[in-house]
């Protein structure tokens, strides 16, 4: 991974969320990092706590992370397009994932009605651990209107988001060469009721700055 997809401070922060069992979406362009980024995030997990993964294409480090002595079982869910039957959909698999009891939850990618289980673990927290996805999406508001509008979550559903991750491929500025970076962070609050964006529901902590190629926090994150 490019040592400058993400700083410390960002770091530091994804460390805080994670370890202390928040709900998050990672999302971003085709190619833009969401599956290495939700990686690194499984290690952040304590070893001792177990962690459920759910693909239909194999992309997060498991084998790397049973090495290191996480306690991990990944579930293999039916792929949109070859459509085995002898594979349980990624809807069905969330759901065994939720009776396997107390389990960090991490789900490949969003795509379809699986939609609706995530949301019922993010809601209920899966038992207080964090609960995270990877979802296509340039803004929290393109990741609410996704979710919402062309996947059948309700709104009200949609607040049990703690933070929308965003990252994105970039181009140089001679446009010969392309590379990755996390360009935002930003947290879903609690107290709209129909339009995050119109309501003042997100709140960005850290934008990217492509002046100094860097993601820096913002004045309401550094006054808490």
């Amino acid at each position: 991974m490019n040592v400058k997809f993400f700083d410390k401070l960002f770091a530091g922060l994804l460390w805080f969320v994670t370890s202390y069992g928040r709900t998050i979406l990672v999302a971003g362009t085709r190619g833009a990092g969401k599956s290495s980024l939700l990686g690194s995030m499984m290690t952040q997990i304590l070893p001792q706590n177990r962690i459920i993964s759910v693909e239909d294409t194999f992309e997060l480090p498991i084998e790397a992370l049973r090495k290191l002595g996480y306690n991990v079982e990944r579930m293999k869910s039916r792929s949109v397009i070859t459509k085995v039957d002898l594979e349980l959909s990624a809807e069905e698999a969330l759901r065994t994932a939720l009776r396997l009891g107390d389990s960090c939850l991490f789900m490949g990618e969003v795509r379809s009605t699986e939609a609706k289980a995530l949301y019922e673990a993010m809601r209920i927290g899966a038992l207080a651990n964090v609960v995270a996805g990877t979802i296509h999406g340039e803004s929290a508001y393109g990741v609410f209107d996704r979710v919402v509008n062309d996947l059948g979550v309700p709104p009200t559903s949609f607040k049990a988001t703690d933070f929308v991750l965003i990252c994105n491929k970039l181009r140089t500025a001679d446009g010969l060469r392309t590379f990755r970076r996390v360009v935002g962070l930003t947290e879903v609050r609690k107290h709209w009721k129909e339009d995050p964006e119109e309501e003042k529901g997100f709140i960005d902590l850290m934008q990217y700055s492509s002046d100094e190629d860097k993601l820096k926090p913002t004045d309401i994150f550094l006054n808490g």
